[in-house]
């Protein structure tokens, strides 16, 4: 009998961030119920990170700033902590981010508001939502809505729009992705 150990360094963020804090990529960040900046916070995510979400686990850049470019040969990584799809994780950024080789990744119907995003990737989803966002030269694919998210009797909006976008998408690629289009276009 063999026994195995694995030894992550890995970081339970979650709260309210009024401060500078740089993410590294020798280490595993994983985001616990809501992590939030206030106006005095920096957030640095260093090329190479990989940041995982809890279910539920939102991030919420509205006030802060956010440094978050990442290189074509090492993307800064959002992902969920386990093999099944997390539940509504919400991405929240200020209007004047920019975020630059990230990859969003194994999400059910991950919500971004704001922000401009260059040369990222968003795939392997449950459907998605993206309101007062840019898409730059950005790659969505493999994006399959849920059945069981989609209920368009439900007063719930998250449960009306699986695939939604109310911005731009400059130089995009949205690809092999099902059952693709705004379901439902009037909440704001």
């Amino acid at each position: 009998t063999k026994l195995v150990l694995t030894i992550e360094d890995k970081y339970i963020v979650r709260g309210v961030l009024d401060s500078t804090l740089v993410f590294y990529p020798n280490k595993k960040y994983v985001i616990s119920n809501t992590l939030a900046l206030t106006p005095n916070a920096h957030l640095i995510i260093k090329p190479g990170t990989t940041v995982l979400f809890e279910e539920g686990g939102t991030f919420s850049a509205d006030y802060g700033k956010l440094t978050c470019k990442g290189t074509p040969d090492s993307l800064i990584t959002f992902t969920s902590t386990g093999k099944s799809y997390n539940v509504l994780n919400h991405f929240s950024f200020n209007e004047n981010d920019t975020i630059e080789y990230a990859h969003f990744h194994h999400f059910l119907l991950p919500k971004f508001d704001y922000g401009n995003f260059k040369d990222c990737i968003i795939d392997d989803c449950q459907g998605i939502w993206v309101k007062h966002t840019i898409l730059n030269r950005c790659n969505v694919f493999n994006i399959n809505p849920s059945n069981e998210i989609f209920d368009p009797n439900s007063s719930n909006p998250y449960h009306w729009a699986v695939c939604y976008f109310d911005r731009s998408l400059y130089y995009s690629n949205i690809m092999n992705n099902q059952g693709f289009g705004p379901l439902w276009r009037g909440y704001e």
